[in-house]
């Protein structure tokens, strides 16, 4: 089974050009220079020369939505630091033989031998030394859970008659129509598996289960995670973590690993999001109450698709409510790559990269920001009009200016445009998973059909999948 770390009301309808005017005097302005040059870059700030504000409190016409208000109040508007925007083109990647090849002759020492990877969900296939392998895993859990020593064995008598019944030698990775495989890098053995029917992440990890990896007496098990993580959500069921990290590399030599790494899976457009120390999570599954510590050894980096150095915008859409379905989700993938890094180098990425650049970027003048709220003020009511909200009224307490995914126009591919992401968090201090979003483009102030979106990317998912 794939280790997903892959994780995070108010106003009566009024005429349309009240609204805008109440939209234009709420919003307070920093300096505002509408000369500035943009030129490549250097030349002044976005905030600048579009008028965008420090802070918005304005309403917008909730036309025949029937909703009660439709709320943007922030005090922090948040806009990158950079005097130009643009227009990325991009396309979707096929994952194909071809490309399924390349990437594992870039990961693994091919002259080693590559070979189909399997798992227990298919022990017809698999070989003498995994089948083995399989057996000295149930032998270390056993030893730390003697309580149910009898699961084990029975797990380890149905291996060993397996091992003794079969013949199978690994399966060569032959024309690469497989979805995983596994190989050798240096000393270690990996595996790679690339996105099935469904899915949209990649995997390379150890092929070695992390707990023969990294050992820790009394333990069944282990996952590893940031300290953002931990922090976040596992610090009450794990123990005390360590303020020591036993890695003999250094953050930045670790880094250098990590981005050397991306350049080879072909992530050079991606920029750095975060980085923490990393953390190795001990437990027992079993009846014992031993208290197992939590290790620091290791980094953990996390990298965003960019435009021109730029982060693209991560907000999650499938949480919000006039997208959620009964029987299934609206997602758009977000292009991150989480790379995790100790001693031996990489030992796991997990990675979403499912577009390819389809030309050069291109700079693009944007609305003003008094202009793109006179644009939402029609936009926003169209599109929840389209899409209706259980919602009784809409308090946006967010808006950034970022990149966000735009299918063309005529169909033919994709790009990342300067877009105006509206959002409404439960928490504005933990701005993760919002309740209701809207995304602008920012040069017309039109909102971008995130439900086509999803559908054209492949984001739309039954819940039975």
């Amino acid at each position: 089974m794939r280790q997903k770390l892959w994780r995070k009301k108010k106003f009566v309808v009024m005429a349309a050009a009240f609204a805008c005017i109440a939209a234009l005097s709420a919003c307070g302005k920093k300096d505002t220079d509408y000369n500035v040059d943009v030129g490549n870059g250097d030349g002044g700030s976005v905030q600048s020369k579009y008028g965008i504000p420090e802070s918005c409190d304005t309403t917008f016409d909730a036309g025949s939505t029937g909703l009660k208000e439709i709320r943007l109040t922030d005090s922090d508007i948040t806009a990158p630091n950079t005097g130009a925007m643009y227009v990325a083109p991009v396309k979707m990647k096929e994952i194909d033989p071809e490309y399924r090849k390349n990437l594992v002759e870039k990961l693994f020492d091919t002259d080693k031998g590559v070979y189909v990877y399997y798992d227990m969900e298919n022990m017809d296939k698999l070989s003498k030394g995994d089948i083995q392998a399989y057996i000295d895993l149930y032998e270390v859990q056993k030893k730390a859970d003697p309580s149910h020593a009898s699961n084990y064995d029975s797990d380890i008598d149905r291996m060993n008659r397996l091992l003794q019944t079969t013949s199978k030698q690994r399966e060569k990775a032959g024309d690469y129509s497989a979805d995983e495989y596994m190989g050798m890098v240096g000393d270690l053995e990996y595996r790679l598996s690339f996105p099935q029917e469904g899915e949209a992440d990649t995997l390379f990890r150890i092929k070695e289960d992390l707990l023969q990896y990294r050992p820790m007496d009394g333990a069944t098990g282990v996952i590893t995670s940031s300290v953002e993580e931990y922090n976040t959500s596992m610090s009450e069921e794990y123990g005390e973590l360590s303020d020591i990290n036993e890695c003999s590399l250094s953050i930045d030599e670790a880094r250098q690993m990590a981005e050397e790494f991306l350049e080879k899976i072909g992530g050079s457009e991606a920029v750095l999001q975060s980085e923490s120390d990393l953390c190795w999570l001990y437990r027992n599954d079993g009846e014992s109450d031993q208290e197992l510590p939590v290790v620091v050894d290791g980094y953990s980096f996390e990298y965003i698709r960019s435009v021109e150095d730029q982060p693209v915008s991560d907000v999650a859409v499938w949480t919000a409510d006039n997208l959620r379905q009964a029987n299934g989700f609206v997602n758009v993938p977000i292009e991150k790559y989480t790379i995790q890094v100790d001693a031996n180098g990489v030992i796991e990425a997990l990675w979403n990269s499912y577009l390819e650049a389809d030309g050069s970027p291109q700079a693009v003048e944007l609305l003003s920001f008094d202009e793109m709220l006179k644009k939402a003020n029609e936009s926003i009511a169209a599109y929840y009009t389209k899409y209706p909200t259980a919602y009784k009224q809409i308090a946006f307490n967010d808006i950034t200016l970022s990149y966000y995914l735009k299918q063309k126009e005529d169909g033919s591919g994709f790009e990342y445009v300067p877009a105006w992401i509206l959002a409404e968090y439960e928490d504005p201090e933990d701005p993760e998973l919002p309740e209701q979003v809207v995304i602008l483009d920012a040069r017309d102030g039109s909102a971008i059909d995130l439900m086509k979106l999803a559908e054209a990317v492949g984001g739309i998912s039954s819940a039975t999948e």
